[in-house]
């Protein structure tokens, strides 16, 4: 008891630790990756600067990349975990009960390949959502810019 204890306390604290460094790993690149990207829009040429509407450039420094942090920092902890998971969970059943064992030899590449057909049916989903943001974005820019513009006339 004494020993379940003391290793479920021992495994939160791990946990907590990995979450913790995780997210500032995932934090950092978020904000290189924002340095870098507002950096590079300010060497753009005027006839760049005119390819891009300012919303859609607005969407490619918040949303998208709050998006890139988010899966970096899935990434990471899936990275760490899944074959730590499937080493550990394949030996017990391999010591439990070698049957075990084999349907889990048989069910991983069936799992593979039902991530890929989910991955393969939802990218294009996330390519039409994209122009979306941009809209999204563009409105509310004009609706803060209108505020704005009213509240100096109004004063």
């Amino acid at each position: 008891m004494e020993v379940s204890c003391s290793y479920h306390c021992f495994h939160s604290y791990v946990d907590t630790l990995a979450g913790i460094y995780c997210a500032e790993a995932s934090t950092g690149f978020a904000r290189n990756l924002r340095y870098d990207i507002f950096t590079n829009i300010q060497k753009f040429s005027f006839s760049n600067i005119d390819k891009f509407s300012s919303a859609s450039l607005v969407t490619r420094l918040t949303t998208d990349i709050q998006n890139v942090q988010m899966a970096f920092m899935v990434i990471i902890r899936t990275a760490v975990r899944a074959p730590l998971n499937l080493i550990f969970s394949f030996t017990m059943a391999y010591i439990m009960g070698g049957t075990m064992a084999v349907i889990f030899l048989i069910i991983i590449p069936f799992l593979g390949i039902g991530l890929y057909l989910i991955v393969r049916t939802v990218m294009p989903v996330f390519k039409k959502g994209f122009p979306l943001f941009d809209k999204i974005t563009r409105i509310v820019e004009e609706n803060v810019k209108g505020y704005s513009c009213r509240e100096i006339l109004c004063t």
